[in-house]
């Protein structure tokens, strides 16, 4: 007998045409919306074309009337001048003068002259021609990479730094921490810049017993070690001639006796660079000492302070008047127009229902 070969069930073909058939649909779908959208586009495009055509002198009316209104408004104005104050808050002080220049701002939001002119040792018109004051830290990668560096080198047990990368601890910085900052200063009269200074730098500042005491103890700390490096000093100076005596009295010994004496070269230079390495070292940190009482002489270091006449404040061109008053207009303008033919074609669409 013949074996005959099973045959194959009809169900269980893949029918290929139909399967390049969805996906040509599918394709075809996907083209369609896209030219839909595009034509919707167009069509908004065209639309708005033809809304500025019909409606060409309005919008040419209200641009040139609002961009003269601008015009007139901003000449009226006073001139807008700016300077800033660089400081290097010591002894902790940095939190107390963010707060002053805090209360001077909110000062000048509550138009209270009379305390404000008081607080800065300027007259009432002076202080009336304050527009803003605030401070913030001057902060770059450098410094705060700077800043992170320092912050490993304190933490002696490396374990505790686990988790704190540079992102995550520059992310929780906070003003306090950064050595400089800025004062920046906004107002119409140019010459008031320079009389703020004094006052800002001498405010609650130099008040503050937490913060003079601060001072003190630091000042104290500087004092003790400067003796105690002028005490090692002497020691050394002392050692030097307690070594340059025995060294002479043995030559003379030699001399007398008429012997020969051999010190050891290894002895002697080891003595000698002893006291070398121990000089350099007091020079070190004399150096470093002398800094620190120079950068810590006052509470507030000046790196860069309020010049006699400020810098006119330039307007960046989207925050000028005119220009703000003629996107105003414009879109004033197309709202109206968009809504008149909005009312049009609900008016239409209504009578052809009716019909």
């Amino acid at each position: 007998m013949s074996e005959k070969l099973p045959e194959k069930n009809g169900s269980d073909e893949i029918d290929l045409g139909q399967v390049f058939k969805i996906i040509g649909n599918f394709f075809q779908s996907v083209f369609n919306l896209i030219k839909t959208i595009l034509a919707g586009i167009f069509n908004l495009f065209i639309g708005f074309l033809l809304l500025i055509k019909e409606n060409i002198i309005k919008f040419l009316i209200i641009g040139v009337g609002t961009l003269v209104a601008g015009y007139l408004l901003d000449s009226n104005k006073d001139l807008i001048f700016y300077d800033t104050l660089k400081i290097q808050p010591n002894f902790g002080s940095t939190d107390q003068i963010y707060s002053d220049i805090k209360f001077y701002n909110n000062l000048i939001l509550a138009k209270d002259t009379i305390e404000l002119s008081n607080s800065l040792g300027i007259s009432p018109d002076e202080a009336a021609s304050l527009i803003e004051i605030y401070i913030k830290p001057i902060s770059d990668e450098n410094q705060i990479l700077k800043m992170y560096d320092e912050f490993n080198e304190t933490i002696q047990d490396t374990l505790s730094t686990t988790g704190i990368n540079y992102e995550t601890f520059k992310l929780n910085l906070i003003s306090s921490e950064f050595p400089n900052h800025i004062i920046f200063v906004k107002s119409t009269d140019p010459f008031v810049f320079i009389k703020l200074e004094n006052s800002i730098l001498n405010g609650k500042v130099k008040t503050n017993k937490f913060l003079k005491n601060n001072q003190k103890v630091t000042v104290d700390n500087y004092s003790f070690k400067d003796k105690e490096l002028e005490k090692r000093e002497a020691k050394i100076d002392s050692l030097r001639i307690i070594y340059s005596k025995v060294m002479l009295k043995s030559v003379e010994k030699q001399a007398n006796s008429g012997t020969t004496i051999q010190f050891s070269e290894n002895k002697t230079t080891s003595h000698e660079l002893d006291l070398f390495k121990l000089e350099k070292e007091i020079n070190e940190e004399r150096l470093l000492l002398n800094t620190d009482k120079a950068l810590t002489n006052d509470m507030i270091n000046v790196v860069s302070g309020f010049q006699r006449r400020g810098n006119l404040f330039k307007v960046e061109f989207f925050d000028k008047t005119p220009i703000k008053f003629f996107i105003i207009g414009m879109l004033a303008l197309f709202g109206f127009l968009f809504i008149k033919k909005l009312n049009t074609y609900l008016g239409d669409y209504k009578k052809n229902i009716d019909a």
